[in-house]
């Protein structure tokens, strides 16, 4: 059975052009985003080249690799959602979304102080900022690991990087001005049209 394979995204585009991020820092996150692209076609390509697919929840080869999958393939996925997410360009979110945002937070100064302190309180992994569709409703979520804590129902808007390798290159421990680097950097026109896209199938 064949499979299709994944492709690293091109994102050397923010080379140079992002305020608190260095050239140095953005090359060793795509390298390490590319490595989670090889493992999911690693992981694709020995489940494909399996003479039986048998499965046992105690163990199986099978289980185990769909199991580990899971991991570098929300990798991939949200590591993708980052980098879509910078901007050097200075830009707002949408009406629509700033309703949202006000509903949620009181204000866009509030949600922007909440962004940052689940980003603190995040003990590596990320923090989320989706939408749920369950309660139509818009909130922020920590995500330790790429894959636990994941919420249901739940579509990216704008996703914030705090595993250590998106800033200790730059900033060692100090992730609070990492925060305050990434926060400066959030390019709302692209998470305006993810929730523009989320209320064209949804009564917002």
């Amino acid at each position: 059975m064949t499979h299709q394979i994944v492709e690293a995204k091109d994102y050397s585009y923010l080379l140079g052009t992002l305020e608190g991020f260095s050239d140095e820092l953005l090359k060793q996150h795509f390298e390490l985003y590319n490595g989670y692209v090889k493992s999911v076609n690693e992981i694709n390509e020995k489940i494909s080249s399996l003479t039986q697919k048998k499965g046992n929840p105690s163990y199986s080869q099978y289980r185990s690799l769909l199991s580990f999958k899971s991991f570098p393939q929300n990798g991939v996925v949200l590591h993708e959602f980052y980098f879509s997410n910078l901007n050097s360009q200075k830009t707002s979110p949408s009406q629509k979304l700033l309703e949202f945002i006000n509903h949620e937070f009181n204000s866009f100064d509030e949600f922007i102080l909440d962004l940052k302190e689940a980003g603190k309180s995040a003990r590596s992994g990320w923090v989320i900022l989706s939408y749920d569709e369950r309660q139509v409703k818009i909130q922020n979520s920590v995500i330790d690991l790429h894959d636990e804590h994941l919420p249901l129902l739940n579509i990216p808007l704008l996703v914030l990087d705090v595993w250590e390798h998106a800033y200790t290159v730059d900033y060692g421990i100090n992730k609070a001005d990492y925060l305050d680097a990434f926060v400066k950097n959030i390019d709302w026109e692209t998470v305006s049209k993810r929730f523009d896209n989320v209320c064209k199938h949804d009564i917002c």
